[in-house]
């Protein structure tokens, strides 16, 4: 992942902004002139994180709680402030394993598919880019006013409070609703999806030992090359 150290994210949850749309016609239904309204409906400065930090410390969660049953290799995900090694990385570990992965398809008769799939990735992670390497600093003391301003019942039926979230449940919720809802994974299966993750964890790290070994070997056999 693409991003500085200081870059801090700046999100909310769907039903918050679902909330703060509907409080916000509201308000505007008890003014009487015709000024436009603008609420910045985020993260508060005082409850955020850095994306570096976010995924660091959460990325346990989707090994504990949110494993896939049909992945088919172990994720890692790493964080670079260098656009030239973040494609270099982008390109030998996940471009080229989609080509290696289609080039079999393609010897037993079947349409490859990995590599076009993994360049709409690369596609869809580079939007991100322009957001995980800024810090956006958004005045919320507005919104802050307009939840404050609800009455009692209407602060419980349309909460968007959002200092008070708490980011790792928030995590570990998305992560399991994910995995439940989108791609349509039975908690009974979560045991499997664990023991095939630590399978793919140690042929993962094997693979890197073998091409790290290789590639000392070659560079080795090339220093005596050029020596002699």
């Amino acid at each position: 992942m693409y991003t500085t150290n200081d870059a801090g994210a700046k999100i909310t949850p769907a039903d918050y902004l679902a909330s703060a749309t509907i409080a916000s016609a509201w308000k505007k239904s008890q003014t009487k002139n015709d000024d436009v309204l603008f609420y910045n409906c985020t993260s508060t400065n005082e409850n955020t994180f850095l994306w570096r930090e976010s995924f660091e410390k959460n990325k346990h969660l989707f090994m504990e709680y949110a494993p896939y049953k049909k992945i088919i290799w172990y994720p890692n995900l790493t964080f670079t402030s260098s656009y030239i090694w973040n494609m270099t990385c982008l390109i030998l570990f996940q471009l080229f394993p989609a080509m290696f992965l289609d080039l079999f398809r393609m010897l037993s008769g079947k349409k490859p598919i990995f590599t076009s799939l993994q360049m709409k990735v690369i596609k869809g992670i580079k939007i991100f880019y322009y957001f995980t390497t800024r810090n956006f600093l958004f005045e919320t003391d507005k919104l802050h006013n307009l939840f404050n301003s609800l009455d009692k019942d209407d602060k419980i039926k349309f909460y968007f409070d959002h200092t008070t979230i708490y980011w790792p449940d928030y995590f570990e919720n998305g992560g399991r609703n994910l995995r439940k809802y989108i791609l349509k994974e039975s908690e009974l299966n979560i045991p499997k999806a664990q023991q095939k993750l630590r399978k793919l964890y140690y042929a993962d790290r094997s693979l890197k030992i073998f091409g790290v070994l290789l590639l000392s070997y070659y560079l080795w056999q090339l220093t005596q090359w050029v020596l002699t």
